[in-house]
């Protein structure tokens, strides 16, 4: 495949998974501007899922995931401009094996950080779950925005299909706050990563919002 002028060359494997070895919060895809909800893949095969509503941890797992076809090693090219509707870059299955039960903390940057939270999963490992995957580049912001921060927004994009926080069912019982409002984790399935320079100035904030090359 030819590269043309100032296009690079990678794959999906090399932009998803974290190229720090103890996948540092940097390295993680957020579901929202707050850092509540994120998740990592290391290039070994781990992984870690975290989500909570600021002062509540509801998941806190490490994984094991492994490819189930070859939509993540594909070649693919990355242009020069941010393109202002999503590029479909790759799309492929994974296989996460949850560990959502066993004793010891779960570890970030090579040091331990806290005790497992198994959301829905209560006193037992939800087994291998299958995912089908998309990952997009579009200049973009997190679905989710829990802080004050100002906006960032990143480049790349995650979309599972279903949540890897698990699927409504999965939840049913376990959390009366998410029945009631009618939200949960099973409506996460967007992940974004690498951010971006702010866009030109005089940009009318509609457009920013809608994503503009950069």
């Amino acid at each position: 495949m030819q590269e043309k002028p100032n296009e690079s060359t990678t794959t999906a494997r090399e932009i998803v998974c974290s190229h720090n070895d103890g996948a540092s919060i940097e390295n993680s895809w957020t579901g929202d501007f707050g850092l509540t909800r994120w998740i990592i893949f290391r290039h070994d095969g781990t992984g870690m899922l975290f989500g909570s509503r600021q002062f509540t941890i509801d998941v806190n797992m490490d994984f094991k995931w492994q490819v189930l076809d070859s939509g993540m090693d594909q070649p693919l090219q990355l242009g020069p401009t941010i393109p202002r509707k999503p590029q479909l870059l790759a799309e492929f299955r994974l296989q996460l094996d949850f560990d959502a039960v066993s004793p010891g903390k779960t570890k970030l940057d090579g040091k331990e950080l806290m005790d497992r939270y198994p959301g829905p999963y209560k006193e037992r490992n939800p087994g291998p779950r299958v995912f089908k995957i998309r990952l997009e580049r579009l200049y973009c912001r997190p679905k989710e925005a829990s802080s004050w921060l100002l906006p960032v927004h990143y480049e790349m994009r995650l979309v599972f299909e279903p949540s890897p926080y698990g699927t409504k069912e999965d939840w049913d019982g376990v959390d009366m706050y998410m029945k009631a409002h009618t939200w949960g984790y099973w409506d996460d399935q967007e992940f974004v990563a690498r951010k971006c320079p702010p866009p030109p100035a005089r940009t009318l904030p509609y457009i920013q919002d809608n994503c503009v090359v950069s």
